[in-house]
């Protein structure tokens, strides 16, 4: 059966070898960097290795760039990882140093003044909880009130957290110029707060790449429409959320965020926590394929694994699993429109008769040639049916409309006619397999040559 929901697996220490990649390659549409961990020359080795393994298998994937944003982090620990226990000092200090099991630096030193006695600090998506005993610029001593893991990088959260920081900071920048000299696809964007963060690295990026704001804090929460606006996707990152807001109305900001998502025609993801338990064990907790059935029914794009497969013992075992209940929870779907039918456009109407003529038709797919990739996305949001394949020619559009769901990009050389556009849609379902002679399909488009302009809808015979 055809997957729909699109998957997006994180690179780590547990999938860089090349055999790994090869095994994740069968069930993943999108790889992760996190620019959170590693250097450059790891990440640059990274996509080398990706894009080598990718072609030798002739599937197309993009690559996704995640920029840490705006967020306190502790520095580089002498071991990893440490165990913090109940009752342990803990120190965070100003001054760069290599931690251990008692203090770690931070990555923000003029952000330990925010802190006071009494707060309630969170670190590791608030899997440990830490009490402010004393503070000062450059030193904040804390107790440990819950205990657990923790290693270079990780993330602190706390009610007086700093949301005046410049965004991009000076290390995002230098990140997402990295990412565009190698291509990335997509870059995903750590503690967006408003519509000007989305803006100010837009103004960096311009078209390059896809910009998915990553909603993880209550500004972001707040500013949420003007956010899905300006941005082409959105991920629910929800271990930063949950600290953020009341853990109880994470499920309820999933659902809204989604269905603000489908009603722009803009691709959403699902993070934080797909599989943990899988880090270590070889199959799923039942709450697990419970929350993944749920985000495929409240109509997410897409679902990422983080830890899963980035650090954990089974990476491509969790790849697999994911695709399964994914692909199961897909076959109770039914068509919907994420909007209310009297509000659409001219391009919207189109796209969404195209997918009613699909299915009354018994068309075995809905073909949407597309230069920008917009048309492909409006179709989406209806959620068909039927496969939806678009015909793209260019390289880098391709790649981005892998994380939209239920959509099969593939290259096709420029059409200088309709009668020739056609041609190419019949043959493109014929070669993938979708459909064969005398079968039929629907190919919705625009003016050849003119951007944002789908206004055709013809239903054809495979020749």
């Amino acid at each position: 059966m055809l997957r729909r929901t699109k998957i997006v697996c994180t690179i780590g220490p547990a999938s860089r070898d090349k055999k790994i990649l090869s095994k994740l390659l069968k069930y993943t549409d999108v790889f992760r960097i996190n620019f959170s961990h590693g250097t450059h020359e790891e990440h640059r080795e990274d996509i080398e290795r990706l894009r080598a393994v990718s072609a030798k298998a002739g599937k197309v994937v993009a690559v996704m760039q995640d920029i840490p944003g705006p967020k306190l982090r502790i520095g580089r620990l002498s071991q990893e990882p440490v165990i913090l226990k109940k009752g342990d000092v803990f120190r965070l200090v100003g001054k760069e140093i290599v931690g251990g099991s008692s203090e770690a630096s931070v990555n923000y030193p003029e952000m330990l003044s925010l802190m006071k006695e009494g707060d309630t600090l969170y670190l590791a998506d608030g899997l440990i909880r830490m009490k402010v005993r004393k503070s000062s610029p450059e030193i904040v001593e804390c107790i440990v009130v819950q205990g657990g893991l923790i290693s270079s990088g990780k993330g602190i959260s706390f009610s007086r957290r700093q949301t005046s920081l410049k965004y991009p900071t000076e290390e995002d920048i230098r990140h997402i110029k990295f990412g565009l000299d190698h291509s990335v696809d997509l870059i995903a964007l750590s503690f967006v707060r408003s519509k000007e963060d989305v803006d100010n690295v837009r103004d960096i990026v311009g078209d390059s790449a896809y910009l998915i704001a990553k909603i993880e804090t209550r500004n972001a929460v707040d500013n949420l429409h003007e956010i899905v606006d300006a941005s082409d996707g959105v991920m629910v990152a929800r271990g930063d959320l949950g600290v953020e807001v009341s853990i109880e109305s994470v499920p309820e900001l999933q659902e809204k965020i989604i269905g603000e998502c489908m009603k722009r025609g803009k691709p959403s993801i699902v993070a934080t926590q797909m599989l943990e338990s899988m880090v270590s064990n070889p199959v799923p907790t039942r709450a697990e394929v419970t929350d993944i059935s749920t985000a495929v029914k409240d109509g997410a794009d897409a679902l990422l694994l983080s830890d899963e497969t980035a650090v954990g013992k089974y990476p491509a075992r969790a790849a697999m699993v994911l695709r399964r209940i994914a692909s199961y929870a897909e076959r109770r779907l039914k068509e919907r429109t994420g909007m209310h039918e009297d509000n659409l456009n001219p391009e919207e109407a189109v796209s969404r008769a195209a997918c009613i003529l699909a299915t009354y038709s018994g068309a075995k797919a809905i073909v949407t040639p597309t230069q920008t990739g917009a048309t492909a996305r409006r179709v989406s949001m209806f959620r068909p049916s039927k496969p939806i394949v678009a015909l793209c020619t260019d390289a880098h559009v391709m790649r981005r409309l892998c994380i939209v769901w239920g959509v099969l990009p593939v290259m096709v050389e420029q059409a200088s006619s309709t009668d020739e556009l056609l041609d190419k849609a019949s043959e493109a379902c014929a070669r993938m397999g979708i459909a064969k002679q005398g079968e039929y399909i629907v190919v919705t488009s625009g003016t050849i040559g003119v951007r944002g302009s789908t206004n055709m809808l013809k239903i054809m015979k495979i020749s």
